[in-house]
This record gives structure tokens, sequence and C-alpha cells, in this order.
């Protein structure tokens, strides 16, 4: 198995873009590269295979991006981890997939958007 840092997709997360665009992984790439290859021994996949099953130009119309966008916030759940840091790795591995391309949609904010109208008015929000 090659060095983690050598996938192609590692190496484009962790670059520094030519113009404008997104900003090189500068906050503790290290760190940043082992959530990544946790996540991927999780789900039993390459970081170049990740990428390349989960783009929108994937021929066979198949949801892997968000199958493996569930898996992630499974797989981070699982961690136990601190509601601020959860939210961190998940960053962490949404930038790697947006950086590689991937359109990452996310609803903020799910509970107050997917409460009924009864339970936002007891809480206040209606």
């Amino acid at each position: 198995m090659p060095d983690f840092r050598d996938y192609k997709t590692v190496q484009r997360w962790l670059e520094e873009p030519p113009g404008r665009g997104f900003q090189p992984v500068r906050e503790d790439p290290a760190a940043k590269c082992e959530i990544l290859e946790k996540f991927c021994a999780h789900i039993g996949v390459d970081p170049d295979t990740l990428i390349a099953t989960t783009t929108d130009l994937v021929p066979t119309g198949s949801v892997e991006r968000n199958k493996q966008l569930k898996a992630l916030k499974q797989w981070v759940r699982a961690q136990e981890l601190p509601d601020s840091q959860a939210t961190k790795w998940e960053n962490h591995i949404r930038g790697f997939f947006i950086k590689n391309g991937v359109k990452v949609l996310v609803r903020p904010y799910g509970d107050v958007y997917r409460r009924s109208p009864g339970e936002r008015a007891a809480r206040g929000l209606a």
C-alpha cells in the first residue's frame, strides 16, 4: 500500500491551488490526513477510489455520493466525539470531497427545519 499522501486526491486536497479557489490544508495536515485515512479504512476504499466513485460524472447513475456522505455521518457519530470535534471531523472529510470536485450539499439546522409546525411552536421557533 502506498503512503497515504501519495494518492492523487490527497495531494490535490493538500496542495496550494494556483490563482483563486480553495485554500490548501494548512491547519495540521497530518491530523486531517489521519482522519481521512481512518474514514477510508472504515468504508474500505482508498481516497482515489472514493472520489472516482462519488463524482457526478459516474455514468452508472448510482447514488454513491449520498451513500458515502451518510456513511461519514454514521462513522463520525460512532466515534462519540464532542459536538464541536464531530463537526470538525465531518468538515475535514467534506473539504476533501469538495476540493476533489464532488458536490456536497448540507442541510443546516436539521433540528429546526425538520420539526412539525406544532413542535416548532412549542419551542418558540414558529
